[in-house]
């Protein structure tokens, strides 16, 4: 027990030993009541509270029974009490360091305001692991921090993550945090070359420039021929919508020029990019000059090469046609196939057929003459009547209203019993429309006179040699100055007498006066 002060000593009691004084576990007690002090009544606090009754150097608690029972029984161990109570206290104050939070933190539990920071809330797409305490700082250098959740970046979305805020057993605490994964790399379009020249007609496919289309996290994108957005949700598509897709515009080499191709990407989250080269079509027959030698053609049965109507400028051009048919009169098309360097272009070329050639009339006798009353058909002195090209042409009694394919007719009156000068035209047309006329004449003579006897016959008037003009109507002398301006298929030499002339309905010259 304690003396108190002014109370006489017996000197006949037994003397009490000294406590020694341990400034170490003073300073351990002052540490331990500074805990109690700022988070009194948690449970931390009283297991403090409890460890500091153990090494309080008063001596009213040391002589509590069960702190006499602890030191009892160390001495019965033969151990030094007061090193152990030392150790002890060196210990209590270093688990008190450990799991006691910083001095002039607040009184109440911690909680998420002010103990943690984020590096950042969004998170890259990817198919990598992901350390989730890269983006989570906490304000507490001496707390321990752990995830309860893994974040899976290759999933885009919200994600929520719990941590764990630990100062000690008996101090912890718990923080939601939401993290969004996003996708905002584009896809990468890589060309092999940045024009592409080719010639004009030939097959070019625009996707064979394309190197590659790919996503940097999932990879090479498929082609599609139509954009998936405006086909999305039909059967077979949406996979590969999903999985995303790139598109080529088309090209035209039928005509020379430049274009512009262009390639678009969307990746599974709809990131687009686009990419374009020139493509430029080349023509190798520019400046060419191909003309024609003529444009008119004579109808003919005949099949005519038409590259002979041709002449090209450029001698390393090859040129093929098939073959004119020139049995029909009209305009006609040539497409001539031009070809060079592997190249091929069509050109069109139009000539005209035209038939000049009039058919051939061969009669057997430009003069006819019979008796008066024999018989007679013009159409007999008609030999042949036939064009180059069609042929004979059919006999018709009357000219048609068409051509057809061709005739032929003779016109002109005549009459057997009349005794005169007639005249006939051969008319022929071909199916073209080409007329020729070939003339020819009849003459129907006098019937011969009657045979008389010397003692019946008269004397008769002198005869004379005559030349009559068939056409006027007019007899002459031979010698006449008319004569000789007279055509002479129109003459008619006769010896008879001027009355028999005159009989017959000629008529004398006026000139001669025969």
């Amino acid at each position: 027990m304690f003396n108190k002060p002014g109370k006489p000593v017996d000197p006949s009691a037994t003397p009490q030993p000294k406590v020694k004084r341990h400034p170490f576990r003073w300073a351990a007690f002052i540490l331990l009541a500074l805990c109690v002090a700022v988070y009194f009544p948690s449970a931390a606090s009283l297991v403090f509270l409890v460890a500091a009754l153990l090494i309080c150097p008063i001596q009213r608690f040391r002589q509590l029974s069960f702190v006499q029972q602890v030191e009892g029984k160390l001495a019965s161990l033969g151990l030094p009490t007061n090193l152990v109570l030392n150790i002890a206290a060196a210990l209590v104050f270093v688990f008190g360091v450990m799991i006691t939070p910083t001095t002039g933190a607040t009184r109440s539990a911690p909680t998420a305001t002010g103990s943690l920071l984020y590096a950042a809330s969004d998170i890259e797409y990817s198919h990598d692991p992901v350390n989730i305490f890269d983006y989570v700082v906490c304000t507490d250098a001496k707390a321990k921090l752990e995830a309860t959740d893994d974040i899976v970046a290759s999933k885009v979305g919200n994600h929520t993550v719990t941590f764990r805020v630990s100062r000690g057993l008996f101090s912890n605490s718990e923080e939601s945090v939401e993290f969004t994964v996003r996708d905002t790399q584009p896809p990468v379009i890589e060309l092999a070359e940045d024009s592409v020249e080719v010639t004009m007609g030939d097959s070019f496919d625009p996707s064979s420039n394309v190197t590659s289309v790919a996503d940097p996290v999932d990879g090479e994108l498929a082609e599609v021929q139509e954009e998936q957005q405006a086909r999305k949700g039909e059967p077979g598509l949406s996979r590969l919508y999903d999985e995303g897709w790139y598109l080529v515009s088309s090209a035209d080499t039928s005509e020379a020029g430049e274009q512009e191709i262009t390639v678009w990407a969307s990746d599974q989250h709809g990131n687009e990019a686009t990419a374009s080269y020139q493509l430029t079509v080349v023509d190798p027959f520019e400046g060419l000059h191909f003309n024609k030698t003529t444009s008119v053609l004579e109808y003919s049965n005949k099949q005519l090469d038409p590259t002979k109507l041709i002449k090209c400028s450029d001698p390393e051009v090859a040129f093929t046609a098939d073959k004119i048919n020139l049995s029909k009169v009209g305009d006609i098309k040539v497409t001539y196939t031009l070809t060079k360097d592997g190249a091929t272009r069509k050109e069109v070329r139009t000539f005209h057929v035209r038939d000049t050639k009039a058919p051939r009339i061969s009669v057997g006798q430009d003069e006819l003459s019979i008796e008066q009353g024999e018989s007679f058909d013009p159409y007999g002195n008609v030999v042949s009547v036939e064009d180059e090209v069609d042929g004979p042409l059919a006999r018709v009694d009357e000219e048609p209203g068409d051509n057809g394919d061709g005739w032929y007719t003779v016109q002109g009156s005549y009459d057997v019993n009349v005794p005169s000068k007639y005249f006939f035209t051969v008319v022929a047309c071909d199916r073209n429309g080409n007329r020729v006329t070939k003339e020819f004449s009849l003459l129907v003579k006098d019937p011969p006179a009657p045979v008389v006897s010397a003692a019946e016959e008269a004397p008769s008037a002198p005869t004379h040699d005559y030349i009559v003009n068939v056409n006027t109507g007019k007899f002459h002398y031979p010698y006449c100055r008319s004569v000789k301006a007279m055509n002479e298929s129109n003459k008619w030499y006769v010896t008879t007498t001027r009355d028999d002339l005159i009989a017959q309905g000629y008529v004398a010259c006026q000139n001669c006066n025969p």
